[in-house]
């Protein structure tokens, strides 16, 4: 009875969120349906919305690295650091975003998302924009390991993305924020 119970909820969830619509996939459910992880529905919506449109590669990547690691939980003091307006704008986006979906969710008995991070959100644009990790690491005074998870996650995610994303006009920017991504130890094994 549970595993139905959760089934239905999250089949309600898809339908308010407008992802299913009459019990068919939607193309916001197709581009969801390609992307693997909690932050699926996210990603898909800041597509469908138009959240990245006209970001660099840069503020892509520390867009997407918000829903691409887990929140660690640290303290912050006031507003979060973000390196451009646009990617302050898309955090905004999404929190809203999150927010509706977390009321959706709760509204059917059921918590599946997660917080977005800001964590690593400067690392990952200062990352994509050329900076060492060893440079990273002294400016975000954070575990070395801690930067290349995060970039490895944000890494996953962009290839997902690029993949989902054949002819669609985003792709050549996200395939760009991927390629920079990948370097040093974040590499695709």
């Amino acid at each position: 009875h549970r595993y139905r119970r959760e089934f239905h909820a999250l089949r309600a969830v898809l339908h308010a969120g407008g992802y299913l619509e009459d019990n068919q996939v939607t193309a916001l459910g197709v581009l969801a349906s390609a992307l693997y992880g909690e932050s699926a529905l996210l990603v898909a919506m800041a597509v469908q919305e138009g959240w990245l449109v006209g970001m660099g590669p840069a503020e892509i990547a520390a867009t997407l690295v918000m829903v691409a690691n887990e929140d660690r939980g640290r303290e912050r003091r006031g507003r979060p650091e973000f390196p451009t307006t646009r990617v302050d704008l898309a955090y905004r986006h999404l929190r809203g975003a999150l927010q509706h979906l977390g009321a959706l969710e709760e509204s059917h008995g059921i918590q599946t998302l997660r917080a977005l991070s800001v964590d690593y959100v400067v690392a990952a644009y200062a990352w994509v924009m050329g900076t060492s990790l060893s440079d990273l690491e002294a400016e975000q005074r954070a575990d070395l390991g801690d930067i290349v998870k995060a970039m490895k996650n944000l890494y996953s995610l962009l290839r997902q993305l690029e993949q989902a994303l054949r002819g669609h006009a985003l792709q050549p920017a996200v395939r760009a924020a991927r390629e920079r991504t990948e370097r040093d130890l974040i590499r695709r094994v």
